[in-house]
C-alpha cells in the first residue's frame, strides 16, 4: 500500500469520527478545519489535552496535503507519484506512523464513549470485560464517571 492510500484511509477515518462526534452527516457539512475545531469545544468525560487535539489536527492536515496537494506538491507532482510508487517509508517511519494512528484511535475512542456513554454502555451491558479488552481499562472506566 502506498503512502497516498494510507493517507486517504486515515483522512476518511478522521472525517467519519468527526461527523459522528458532531452529529453531522456528509450531506449537511463537509469536514473542515472548523468542524474539527468544534471538537475541542465539546464537553468530555476526560480532559482533552492540547497535545491530543494537535495530533488530530496535524494528522488530518498531513492526510489532506497528500490528497489535495498543498505545500507537498509545490515541487513536482511526478516526484510525489514516484515516491509513492517506490513506497520509501523506512521501518522507523512506519513504526512512528502506526504509533500516531494508535494514539489517534485511542483519543477518538474516549471521545465516542464520552459522547455516546449510554449507547455504549447498553451495547456492552453484560460484556464490560470485552469492552475493556477492546479499548483498554482507562477508556472503559469513562462509562462509570
Amino acid at each position: 500500500m502506498t503512502q497516498i492510500h494510507v493517507y486517504v484511509n486515515e483522512r476518511s477515518i478522521i472525517e467519519n469520527f468527526c461527523r459522528l462526534l458532531t452529529k453531522t452527516t456528509d450531506e449537511e457539512s463537509h469536514v473542515t478545519g472548523s468542524l474539527i475545531d468544534s471538537l475541542k469545544d465539546k464537553e468530555y468525560l476526560f480532559e482533552l489535552k492540547d497535545t491530543d487535539f494537535s495530533l488530530i489536527k496535524s494528522e488530518y492536515a498531513t492526510a489532506c496535503e497528500y490528497i489535495h496537494g498543498g505545500k507537498l506538491l509545490e515541487g513536482s507532482l511526478v516526484y510525489i507519484f514516484e515516491e509513492s510508487v517506490r513506497n520509501n517509508w523506512t521501518l522507523n517511519e512506519v513504526n512512528d506512523y502506526y504509533e500516531r494512528v494508535k494514539k489517534l484511535l485511542k483519543i477518538f475512542d474516549k471521545m465516542l464513549i464520552s459522547e455516546y456513554k449510554e449507547y455504549v454502555d447498553g451495547c456492552f451491558h453484560r460484556r464490560k470485560s470485552l469492552l475493556e479488552y477492546l479499548v483498554g481499562k482507562e477508556t472503559m472506566e469513562l462509562l462509570f464517571k
